[in-house]
């Protein structure tokens, strides 16, 4: 088979909406394009379990890179290509910082471990047990209600994610930039609409970097449609922002009903220079 390219496409509201399958015309279309040649790489801030929740109908070989590009597997066979995770040291740090939030913060196993989502109980408020209740009812996380942070058996993580109102947030995220050694971006909360998230990963570990790995041979063609696709969209040759929000960094912008023409008119593009 030629090799194309590489099409890079997040989940979340690009290819699926409200947590329901990637639909069959998209999967139909996307199955083609991997026959043509095109590297599909899906790109997702999402654990492997709740990714499945829209992709596990797929049924043609693709890469999926996890928790923005901490765990990179080759599907179907979950073959770990390869992850990048953050000390446990790290958790003093944001134990400091996290002292003047409302909230707790959540860490993440990984996919090698269980998908495992870990929360200390004590810590949260009735807002956050709520929160932790729709978590499981939407993503199918295993969560772990834990004494404390400090007695893991396991030394790395790939995410921590905090979640609460925008302006905290916002300055989470601001606060968080100044550390050397990992990667915050902030986005909507798919589990609660009112909230954002601040996810915090390995310095170097979004979805600009999960598509470096994969080389440059080919065009790349990417689409997304929230702040952890920026990257994405900058390191494409043709990117596309689903909705308006990214359009300041995507050649076009669609309806999520028009992504499959968008991308086919990408790979005429890059196919015709």
């Amino acid at each position: 088979m030629n090799h194309q390219g590489v099409i890079a496409l997040d989940i979340d509201g690009t290819l699926s909406h409200q947590g329901k399958p990637v639909e069959e015309r998209l999967t139909r279309g996307l199955k083609t394009l991997h026959e043509k040649g095109w590297i599909i790489y899906l790109v997702t801030g999402r654990t492997f379990a709740f990714s499945q929740l829209a992709i596990s109908h797929l049924d043609f070989p693709y890469f999926l890179a996890l928790q923005n590009g901490a765990d990179i597997l080759k599907m179907p066979e979950k073959k770990q290509m390869h992850q990048t995770y953050v000390d446990d040291a790290f958790i003093k740090t944001l134990d400091r910082i996290y002292a003047k939030y409302p909230e707790d913060y959540l860490i993440y196993s990984g996919h090698a471990l269980g998908d495992l989502c870990y929360y200390r109980g004590e810590n949260m408020s009735e807002v956050g047990h709520k929160y932790i209740k729709e978590l499981k009812a939407l993503t199918s996380t295993h969560c772990q209600n834990v004494a404390d942070f400090t007695h893991f058996n396991q030394k790395q993580f790939p995410l921590f994610k905090c979640f609460g109102q925008r302006r905290e947030m916002i300055a989470l995220e601001e606060e968080l930039l100044e550390l050397p050694d990992i990667s915050p971006v902030r986005i909507r909360d798919v589990v609660d609409r009112s909230y954002d998230l601040v996810m915090i990963a390995h310095k170097g570990v979004d979805k600009g970097g999960a598509l470096r790995l994969l080389g440059k041979d080919g065009p790349f063609i990417a689409a997304g449609d929230d702040r952890n696709d920026i990257p994405m969209l900058k390191k494409a040759d043709f990117g596309i922002s689903v909705g308006e929000g990214l359009k300041e960094y995507a050649d076009v912008c669609c309806k999520p009903e028009e992504l499959l023409d968008m991308l086919l008119k990408g790979t005429n593009q890059c196919k015709n220079g």
